[in-house]
Order: C-alpha cells, then sequence, then structure tokens
C-alpha cells in the first residue's frame, strides 16, 4: 500500500510549502491555500492536504501529496503564492531515484543522524569476565574531587530527600554510574543504583521519537499520560511494526523503565513522528509536526508543570544533499535547508520562551570529537539558551565517543547499553539475569545518553529543584569519571545519604 484510502497502489509525490513569518498566522490566507492545494492534490484531496500547524505559533508549511511528476503545478502553485509561499520542496516520491527506498534505516546508514547503533556479533558481546556481561571499565572510575557539588546539594536540601538502592538497576554499570559520588570507586558502589524516592513525580517528559512498544515488561509501569501522532500520514496502521518502533521505546526506557530507567514515577508523552505511509521512512515534516503538537500540549495541558521535551532522534546536514538531488530547480542545498532550519529554529526558540520546560537532544554519532552537525543539537548554539541541553555520549571507560562542541557541559553512558528486547528477536543475551528481565545487550548512541539525562533533571526537579535552575545545578554536579574525561552526569546523592537509604 503507497498511501491511504484512494491512493491504492497509485504512485504518488509529497511537496512541503514553506510559509513567510508575517503569513504564518493569517487565517483568510491559510484558507485560500488549502483550496489552491486540493487542486492538485491526489483525492481523496481532503486529506492529502496538510498543514503544519499551531494555534500558537501559526501554520508553518503545507505538505501535499500528488500524482508522481507533479512538479510544475507545484511550482506554479508556489508562484501565484510568490510573496507568502516558499518554493516547493518534494520530501517523498514512489518513483524519484534520489528519494525511492530511502528509508530512515538506509539514511541511518549514510548521515550522521542520531540513530541507534547495535551489537549483534558474539564477539561483540564478550562480557569481560563480569556477572551481568558488561564490559570491564579500562580504568577503575574514581573521580579526584572529593569536595565536588557539595554545596549545591546544601543550598538546594535535595539531601533532605529520601533515597533508595536499586539491585536491579544497579546490576548494570551505566546505571550504577549515575549515582556515583566524587571520590567513590566502582567497588565500592555495592552494586547498586541509588535514586531518590518518588523520582520523576509530578513532572511530565515528552518523547519525540519514532514509536513505541508499551507492552513490554521493561515498560509496563511506565506512566504514559498521552500519546500523540505527528505528520501528514501518522503511524496509525495497526500491525504494522517498524523496526525504528523500537527507537523510541529504548528511549522511553532509559527515561523510566524499571531497570534502565531514572525517573519511574515521571509521566510520560509519547508524540510518534513516523511516516505511516510506509515502513521505515522518516520525512523531515513529520518531525516538525511533532514539535509544533508538542508546544501546543504544553500550552494546552501542562502550563502549570514543569516538562522536558527529549528529542534523541533528528537528522543530519546531508540531508539536505538527498532533498537538492530530487529538488534540481534549486541551485544549491542551502536554498532547502535554510526553509527547514528558519521553522525549526522559531520553534525551538519559542520552547526556549516557555518558563516550563526544558529540551534536551543528544549530540549526534558522528565520528568523536568532529563538529555537531545534527538537527536539532546543532540549533544550541544560535539558541544560547540554558533551557536547549544537549548531552554528549561516553564509552565503558569514561571518555568522550561522540561529536561534540563548547556547549555540550554534560555528557551520559552511550556505548554498550543494556535495553529492553524486541519481541520475538532470538538473540544471545550474555546473562541470564539480562534474559529475566527481558533485556538486551548491546545498544549505542547519544539518542540514549539524552533520556538519561532528560530523566535525572525530571528526578531532581521532583527532589525539589526549581525548574530555573535545574539545568545550571546538573552542570554544576556533573563530573570527569577519569582524568581527561568529560562531565558526566551524576544525580547528587552523596554517601551521607546511603545512610537513609531505604
Amino acid at each position: 500500500m503507497n498511501s491511504k484510502i484512494g491512493t491504492v497502489d497509485q504512485y504518488v509525490e509529497r511537496y512541503i510549502f514553506f510559509v513567510e513569518r508575517r503569513y504564518q498566522k493569517d487565517e483568510k490566507f491559510k484558507k485560500k491555500v488549502l483550496e489552491a492545494l486540493q487542486k492538485i492534490a491526489v483525492p481523496p484531496k481532503a486529506l492529502n492536504v496538510y498543514p503544519l500547524d499551531s494555534p500558537y505559533l501559526g501554520c508553518l508549511a503545507f505538505a501535499v501529496t500528488t500524482e508522481a511528476n507533479s512538479s510544475d503545478p507545484a511550482w506554479k502553485l508556489s508562484r501565484k503564492f510568490a510573496k507568502s509561499l516558499r518554493n516547493p520542496v518534494k520530501v517523498f516520491s514512489d518513483i524519484d531515484d534520489n528519494l525511492l527506498e530511502m528509508s530512515w534505516v538506509e539514511r541511518a546508514k549514510t548521515l550522521p543522524w542520531l540513530n541507534a547503533e547495535r551489537r549483534r556479533s558474539s564477539s561483540e558481546l564478550s562480557n569481560g569476565g563480569r556477572r551481568d556481561g558488561l564490559s570491564i571499565p579500562q580504568h577503575d572510575l574514581r573521580p579526584r574531587d572529593l569536595n565536588h557539588g557539595r554545596k549545591n546539594q546544601r543550598d538546594l536540601r535535595t539531601n533532605e530527600i529520601g533515597v533508595k538502592g536499586y539491585g536491579k538497576s544497579g546490576r548494570l554499570t551505566e546505571m550504577r554510574q549515575l549515582s556515583q559520588p566524587p571520590g567513590v570507586s566502582e567497588a565500592e558502589l555495592g552494586n547498586l543504583f541509588r535514586n531518590y524516592e518518588f523520582a520523576g513525580n509530578g513532572q511530565v517528559v515528552y518523547v519525540i521519537d519514532t514509536g513505541f512498544d508499551p507492552t513490554i515488561p521493561e515498560l509496563s509501569d511506565v506512566k504514559f499520560d498521552d500519546w500523540i501522532y505527528a505528520g501528514p500520514f501518522p503511524t496509525d496502521e495497526k500491525g504494522i511494526q517498524m523496526t525504528t518502533k523500537w527507537h523510541g521505546t529504548i528511549v522511553v526506557s532509559k527515561v523510566a523503565g524499571k531497570i534502565t530507567g531514572v525517573a519511574q514515577e515521571a509521566k510520560i508523552v509519547a508524540i510518534e513522528a513516523g511516516d505511516g505511509r510506509s515502513i521505515d521512512t522518516f520525512e523531515a515534516e513529520g518531525w516538525i509536526d511533532g514539535l509544533l503538537k508538542t508546544y501546543d500540549h504544553i500550552r494546552r495541558v501542562n502550563s502549570d508543570k514543569n516538562c522536558i521535551v527529549n528529542i534523541s532522534f533528528g537528522f543530519g546536514l546531508g540531508y539536505f544533499d538527498i532533498l537538492w538531488a530530487a529538488n534540481p530547480r534549486f541551485t544549491i542545498a542551502d536554498g532547502i535547508r535554510s526553509y527547514f532550519w528558519d521553522s525549526i529554529l522559531y520553534v525551538l526558540n519559542e520552547f526556549t520562551r516557555l518558563p516550563n520546560v526544558v529540551i534536551v537532544s543528544g549530540a549526534g554519532n558522528g565520528r568523536k570529537n568532529t563538529p555537531i552537525d545534527t538537527f536539532p543539537a546543532i540549533f544550541a548554539q544560535r539558541l544560547k539558551s540554558n533551557r536547549m541541553v544537549v548531552v554528549g555520549g561516553v564509552d565503558k571507560s569514561g571518555l568522550n565517543y561522540y561529536q561534540k562542541a563548547d556547549f555540550v557541559k554534560v555528557w551520559a553512558p552511550a556505548r554498550d547499553l543494556a535495553y529492553p528486547c524486541e519481541p520475538g528477536r532470538v538473540d544471545k543475551r550474555p546473562t541470564e539475569f539480562l534474559r529475566e528481565h527481558g533485556l538486551c545487550f548491546s545498544v549505542s548512541g547519544t539518542s540514549f545518553a539524552a533520556p538519561t539525562v532528560a530523566g535525572i533533571l525530571a528526578t531532581m526537579l521532583s527532589a525539589g529543584v526549581p525548574l530555573n535552575q535545574v539545568v545550571n545545578h546538573m552542570y554544576s554536579l556533573a563530573y570527569p569519571r577519569v582524568p581527561g574525561g568529560p562531565n558526566i552526569v551524576y544525580n547528587g546523592i552523596s554517601t551521607k545519604q546511603w545512610k537513609q537509604q531505604r
């Protein structure tokens, strides 16, 4: 099936028309454009024209599905609205070699996206002698600054909150390190992950991703508060199991999963920004629509609550080279990129203006220490707001493994992580513990460092840290686990609080 009702087995294309800023809140203009777009849309025409619209931010763009080879009528329409619409960008095609079969998975192989890296070979599953099946760090992860972060703990009184020790989470190296106090070695942690009681209680974490499976054991206790579908063709076809669906499932598990999560009491709002037209496809307009729907939901439903928006998947600059190849009327790829850039930057900036919101994004999975070139992380430099946190990724030794920039101020475990297994997957799970709890090994990427930080922010907020202080508080507590390493996130629970452990 190539499309929705009325377009079965019909070759189609999809174009996106971005709206000039001064017309985005003009309802009369919007009505005229919708009527004009329906004239070039395939049947059912009303369902194949989709405005990327927000009652608060206006209409940023229109997406229209047309017959194949509709470039001429699309450009003719844009000239009719030359002052208000930008030139059309073809973003999907059943027949264009530049776009055909370019699924989310295929693009991830060639572009520096925030995609998951999975190890599958037996040699890569070597456990190095550990009972939990995870590799031994190259160094003893013992920080040197014994007084690190103590002033912040005392001032914000988080040390008055009850603490719990989690033995199952503590079986995982990446979890233990999150509650590792300065001056305490791995051996002294006692195979426990320590966290505040009621971690994340009263906080809302929005997760914009490709899809989610709430039925797996690791997510069975997650407090899903709402579920939002985004994009012209939302992923609502029941029974389709997208391989990319597991990306979002893992992300939620890192926020609030039973064993792999850090903020089990937080409420989760899931935003599916996949494309329901076909398996595994990603379209940027659905991603932008996910941002808009998240913004609207916060304003409409959770304006009185602390909200953290986690964005663990995005796209690299190479995505626009693909679009440029499919849109030869544009002279340079930067012309297309500027359309997307302006709209995304506008929405992210509006997020940072909300008094109750923090955005968290992964730095990207490009080569170690290379500059960040992925959306949305790249916008942090332009926004210059501590309401947008970009998270780097470290390996088991505590050293940076991925892209970085001056605006990256916190890192989290991002290599060889345990994650919830897909139903029915046959995998050589390395230990009985992982097998018993439906966990696999291993997955890597800053996609999963970001939700760890999002969860810790939710935990700090639930412990009483004010939202306007929580990001700087987290930055002040983060510290290198090894000499020369970056500042890895730390939840702030001191050894004195261990005595209060329940």
